[in-house]
C-alpha cells in the first residue's frame, strides 16, 4: 500500500472482511458468508437452501469485485483469507437420512409352538407348548 491510497486500502480492506466475517443477530442485520455457509449444513428444506446458495453466490460475486477494485486501486492483493472466501466451493447439500430398513413380518406357524420358558431352560429341557 503506498502512502497516498493507504486509508483507502484499509478501508477497501476492512469492507471485504466484513463481507465475510459478519454475523446477524438481529433480522435487519447483514449474514457474511462464514455465517451463510455454516448454516448450509443444517438440514434446510430445498427452497430455503436455494435461497441460500444464491445469496452464498451474490455475495461471493460481490467480494470478487471487491478484490478487483483493491487491486486496481493499487492496493496489492488482498490476503488469501479473502480469496479463499470469494471462491470457496458451495457444498452439496447434506443427504437426507436414510430409511430404516423395512422389516419383514414373518407369519407365525400354525398350530402348537414350542418356546422356552420365562427366565430361560436354566438346565431343564422340556417344551411349552402354546395355542
Amino acid at each position: 500500500m503506498n502512502g497516498n491510497n493507504g486509508d483507502d486500502c484499509e478501508k477497501q480492506l476492512a469492507a471485504m472482511l466484513l463481507a465475510i466475517e459478519a454475523v446477524r443477530i438481529r433480522p435487519t442485520e447483514f449474514k457474511g458468508l462464514a455465517q451463510r455457509f455454516r448454516q448450509l449444513g443444517n438440514r434446510l428444506p430445498p427452497d430455503v437452501r436455494r435461497g441460500y446458495v444464491e445469496q452464498i453466490q451474490n455475495q461471493q460475486r460481490n467480494l470478487q469485485q471487491k478484490i478487483e477494485k483493491y487491486i486496481e486501486s493499487g492496493c496489492g492483493d488482498p490476503p488469501p483469507l479473502i480469496y479463499e472466501w470469494a471462491f470457496k466451493e458451495i457444498p452439496a447439500a447434506p443427504k437426507s437420512p436414510e430409511a430404516p430398513p423395512k422389516q419383514e413380518r414373518r407369519q407365525l406357524p400354525d398350530g402348537p409352538v414350542l418356546a422356552p420358558p420365562p427366565g430361560g431352560l436354566g438346565g431343564l429341557r422340556f417344551p411349552i407348548i402354546l395355542p
